[in-house]
């Protein structure tokens, strides 16, 4: 079966907003669906209003490394992304494994002898697993001084034997299986994580001697390096634009090596001493594997897979229509395993032809989730972890990657009067797209930010918060403002105390917006999962100067106007205000600790961190009970309930579940 291609992203978000000039921004007192017909494409779900349901499940993508044990079974995948599955049948389903920190940082390495022993790299630790993936122990590399582990490798002769390369160059060894290692000595590598995702360095990759006392040889991408005493000295061979990923031993040979470059093949016959370039295998190779049995091997360009069945000999091209390609293994002695933009496919054929193979490759890390309001059945939702952002047009019953790089998505807001204007905060970066999403541009990179709102009567101005502790922090919690659009900011803090906190929800007060609240919470790391707020401010210059409210509570999580007020989640349930901040009245009804609220009219959902949910009719002036939706990990912010523009359905995010939907029919 070939591989269902999705839709390219501008067919997807075109289906829900006009161009060239079309009026799609509901302006009118009719439904927003009604202003463009083809957000009438999308026919409604058959979603329970009794229970939250799944959505389908979000893709996972990024997949950038496979390693294996013998004859492919089982089968690893690294996901710079969203973490680590394994594959008990060579690549036709998949099995998450549970990773403290999602993130991959250098390829997978797996013991020779035990195929249950896999050491990664992720957020700049270096772990090991015994179990296949279960549990995770960190070995003490850190120790020396490694910000970032940039590759692990082991010795396909030694199994205790163990490189590691920080992302400075510096190699270490480990002779014990991880459990001590000694620093050897530095590469001189050209490249470093300065100004590049240091989540996602594809470059780096080194390949272990095959036996004692042989050469071990390393490539940062720019250059190849060669050592012969286990990493106390390196010497440079040749500098080129390379493919990292794309440097491979043959395993009947072990002196013949190939590099795919942009100008070709590059090929070693002496273990990387001397090189010839060839130009008979394809131009701009990224990708290299070769069958454990040395039978056969192939090389992956961006859409072209050559397979040579000679050692190396001759090649013959294939071209493919993978969308992003980032991984390649032969699996066994006939299978191909290749990652695309959201998962993996396998060939039986040598790459004549591919069929989908992401079975439980799944994005369950979301922290966002936020409706269209010019399109009903359309929403976006984000990935805690660099899994990135994605757009549904059928309610979340598929899903779409954006187009762009997104880390840690912590908001996403449309403009009140132009949704095709849509704002994302992500770590310390403030992102803006004036095509719906389409393609984005920084408007900010600096800090670590949580909260932001657009001016309903000036969309050029607005008003962003910062978080005064943890990765990327602000010297102290600060709010920041636009009046261009982004392209220049200002302090905006007077009045604000220093503090750790998070500058975590800002509101304009709806009809006037010269009064803003301003909601922190607990900042002390970047998943906001220890610290305090500091309450409730609130402003009534547009955000310039700040004071203390009246709110008795410390962490706010999330507002949103309702009925001519607005109402706030707490960590002892839900606030109202009706006189523009200034008090404040506990609601019966949602008690604990509550972390999300929307509101569509007076149709009103909020949502409490041990999964409760709770329904108002009249604006929020009383709430019943709603189906629960499943609980967030203790002390996690990372939920977020939301309506659809016609208030028909709302969607939730469940952090290490995926996202949820319930019928408000």
């Amino acid at each position: 079966m070939d591989v269902v291609m999705p839709w390219t992203l501008l067919l997807v978000l075109s289906a829900c907003h006009g161009k060239d000039g079309d009026d799609t921004t509901g302006h009118s007192d009719e439904p927003a669906d009604s202003q463009d017909p083809a957000c009438l494409v999308a026919p409604d779900p058959a979603v329970s209003s009794d229970a939250w349901e799944a959505t389908d499940a979000p893709p996972a993508g990024g997949i950038w490394t496979y390693a294996m044990g013998p004859g492919g079974v089982p089968l690893y995948a690294g996901s710079h992304n969203t973490g680590m599955w394994s594959s008990p049948d060579r690549g036709e389903s998949w099995i998450p494994a549970f990773t403290p920190v999602t993130h991959t940082l250098s390829e997978l390495a797996v013991s020779p002898t035990d195929p249950a022993t896999v050491y990664r790299s992720s957020g700049g630790i270096l772990e090991r697993t015994l179990d296949g993936g279960q549990t995770w122990t960190v070995l003490p590399l850190g120790t020396l001084g490694v910000d970032e582990v940039y590759d692990v490798a082991v010795a396909p002769w030694n199994a205790l034997r163990l490189y590691a390369v920080g992302n400075t160059g510096i190699s270490h060894l480990s002779t014990d299986g991880g459990a001590s290692w000694t620093t050897t000595g530095t590469i001189p590598t050209q490249l470093s994580s300065s100004g590049e995702d240091p989540y996602k360095n594809h470059a780096w990759h080194l390949l272990p001697e095959v036996s004692e006392g042989g050469r071990a040889v390393f490539t940062d991408g720019a250059s190849l390096y060669t050592t012969d005493d286990g990493g106390a000295s390196w010497q440079a061979r040749f500098s080129a634009k390379l493919g990292g990923h794309s440097l491979v031993r043959d395993p009947a040979n072990p002196a013949h090596l190939l590099l795919g470059a942009t100008d070709g093949l590059l090929e070693s016959f002496d273990e990387g001493e001397t090189w010839a370039l060839r130009t008979d295998a394809g131009m701009d190779l990224q990708l290299s594997a070769w069958a454990e049995d040395g039978s056969w091997l192939a090389f992956a360009s961006a859409d072209t897979l050559y397979v040579s069945d000679d050692g190396g000999g001759s090649f013959t091209a294939r071209p493919f229509t993978l969308e992003a390609v980032e991984a390649l293994a032969i699996v066994g002695s006939s299978r191909l395993v290749m990652s695309w933009l959201d998962g993996s496919a396998i060939s039986d054929d040598r790459g004549v032809s591919w069929a989908d193979a992401s079975s439980g490759i799944e994005d369950v890390g979301m922290s966002v989730v936020v409706g269209d309001p010019a399109c009903a059945h359309r929403v976006i939702t984000a990935s805690r972890c660099s899994g990135g952002m994605l757009s549904s047009t059928d309610w979340g019953d598929a899903w779409e990657h954006v187009n762009a790089y997104f880390h840690y998505v912590m908001a996403v807001h449309f403009d009140p009067q132009d949704p095709s204007t849509v704002w994302a905060v992500s770590d310390n970066v403030v992102e803006v797209s004036h095509d719906a999403g389409v393609t984005w541009a920084t408007a900010l990179q600096q800090y670590h930010f949580h909260a932001l709102s657009v001016n309903p009567d000036d969309p050029d101005t607005v008003l962003i918060g910062s978080v005064g502790s943890g990765e990327y922090a602000d010297s102290t919690m600060n709010v920041y403002r636009t009046t261009d659009g982004g392209k220049s900011w200002e302090p905006s803090s007077d009045g604000l105390p220093a503090s750790e906190a998070s500058a975590h929800a800002l509101l304009y007060w709806p009809g006037n917006p010269d009064v803003v609240l301003l909601g922190t919470y607990q900042g002390e790391d970047v998943s906001h999962t220890s610290g305090d707020g500091i309450g409730l401010f609130r402003s009534d210059d547009g955000g310039r100067s700040w004071a203390l409210s009246s709110l008795p509570e410390t962490d706010i999580a999330w507002m949103d106007s309702a009925a001519g007020g607005v109402v706030a989640t707490t960590e002892h349930g839900l606030y109202r205000s009706t006189d523009e901040g200034l008090t404040w009245a506990k609601l019966d009804g949602p008690d604990g600790f509550m972390l999300s609220v929307d509101f569509q009219g007076d149709v009103g959902l909020a949502l409490a961190q041990n999964g409760d949910t709770w329904r108002t009719d009249d604006g929020g002036a009383t709430w019943t009970p709603a189906p629960s939706a499943p609980a967030q990990p203790p002390n996690s912010f990372l939920a977020q309930v939301n309506l659809s523009a016609d208030a028909s359905m709302a969607w939730a995010t469940v952090y290490g579940a995926g996202v949820y939907r319930l019928s408000l029919r």
